[in-house]
């Protein structure tokens, strides 16, 4: 027998007429008609969602047991450019990957949803002088406004990490590109294989993590 509802005549601006049992109450029914603080669980759905009710009577997901959307990922490469023209990063290995698919230059996020894109690039270049790169990120092959972000080389075989955070909001299927631009030709992302006495691990030219965030 399915527990009866709370008492709800002492809550004030709160509609429960939608209320009747637990067997009869939907989700979509309960949104906006939940006591504030109180925990819901969908049961529905294996394993159960749960939500906590707002303010407003709002549901607001505290946990999904559905599979999480996340990788990692790097490129063994170097990878190079042609001066004053705009190239995609690529990766070639997947350390993790679920939700979340790499195909080289191309990354596609399978679940809608805020996700924290962490990056990290070894720049280098071959030539003298001082010279800059700039990186950002594409989301559906368009720009996203105000990514970029500018570093300086000086003189040949200068090494710079670089490595910066995109938090960005996705709806199913949609990809994203992590682009790159430099004036001179000679600047690289390295990849240095793993180097011996003492043995340590190999250095990838670049190194890309997507992980959901608030979940």
């Amino acid at each position: 027998m399915a527990n009866p509802p709370p008492p709800y005549s002492d809550i004030t601006g709160i509609s429960r007429a939608v209320m009747k049992d637990n067997a009869q109450t939907t989700i979509v029914n309960y949104d906006g008609n939940a006591r504030p603080g109180e925990l819901v669980a969908n049961l529905t759905v294996d394993p159960p969602t749960l939500y906590i009710g707002n303010n407003a009577g709002q549901l607001t997901t505290v946990f999904s047991g559905a599979a999480q959307s996340f990788g990692s990922w790097y490129s063994n490469v170097t990878q190079t450019i042609t001066a004053n023209t705009v190239a995609n990063i690529s990766v070639n290995n997947s350390a993790y990957e679920q939700g979340i698919t790499a195909s080289g230059d191309v990354w596609t996020v399978a679940n809608a949803g805020t996700y924290n894109i962490q990056v990290s690039y070894q720049f280098t270049k071959t030539d003298g002088g001082t010279d800059f790169a700039e990186s950002w990120i594409a989301i559906n092959g368009n720009n996203v406004a105000d990514t970029n972000t500018r570093i300086r080389l000086t003189g040949a075989n200068d090494y710079v990490i670089f490595a910066l955070n995109f938090v960005q909001e996705f709806t199913a299927s949609d990809t994203f590109q992590l682009r790159w631009y430099s004036l001179d030709p000679n600047i690289q992302l390295l990849a240095i294989p793993a180097p011996t006495n003492p043995a340590r691990p190999a250095i990838p030219s670049v190194i890309v993590t997507c992980v959901p965030v608030g979940v």
